[in-house]
């Protein structure tokens, strides 16, 4: 063979190794980019799941404590209201009844201001303006007429106004706990059960 043969054959294999170190770099070039690609979409999918549980953790927080404090409200205004009764009424029976019931209503405004302190949050009162309303009402209202019968309708009001309450808090916050949406269903049982008791006294 003759020196420049060898020569030729000498840059067709130089030329067939470069050209083959320049295919598996394009191809390890490829697999980088796909990689890297797939890095960056798992990553961007991570962060989106941790701010969407992080939301969905938040917002079941936030329904927690709005349906508690509406839990807490309604009971409180149920004492209140039913304690102030209980000033008017003469008959002894009835009387008893309406003690036990404002303990009822106590007891579960308690339940929940306690559980608003395991969040950090401190009960609302439902406010000067309401509670002087709900004096004047009972004041004037008494004064007419002071019989069971009487207060009996009063409580039956102001009992299924708290119903209706309770059932559409509960209805915008079905994301908060069980528990608590239990305690919610025991102050629309509550205040059912108030209402059965007094209408034994209508007349």
């Amino acid at each position: 063979m003759k020196m420049g043969d060898c020569s030729f054959c000498v840059q067709i294999i130089k030329a067939y190794f470069f050209w083959k170190r320049a295919y598996y770099n394009y191809i390890a070039q490829l697999l980088l980019n796909k990689t890297v690609k797939q890095m960056r979409v798992g990553a961007v999918t991570h962060i989106r799941s941790l701010y969407s549980a992080e939301m969905r953790k938040s917002m079941k927080q936030d329904e927690e404590i709005t349906l508690l404090q509406d839990i807490y409200q309604n009971a409180l205004t149920g004492e209140r209201g039913t304690d102030m009764l209980i000033q008017k009424s003469d008959d002894t029976t009835f009387t008893c009844i309406l003690e036990t019931y404002t303990k009822k209503y106590r007891a579960l405004k308690q339940a929940a201001a306690d559980k608003l302190k395991e969040y950090g949050e401190e009960p609302i009162d439902i406010g000067l303006m309401q509670t002087t309303m709900m004096f004047m009402g009972v004041q004037m209202n008494s004064l007419i007429d002071k019989t069971p019968s009487h207060i009996a309708s009063m409580l039956i009001e102001g009992s299924t106004m708290g119903i209706i309450k309770g059932e559409k808090s509960k209805n915008r916050n079905p994301e908060a706990s069980k528990e608590t949406l239990q305690l919610q269903e025991q102050l629309i049982e509550l205040g059912q059960n108030f209402i059965n008791e007094l209408k034994k006294y209508l007349q």
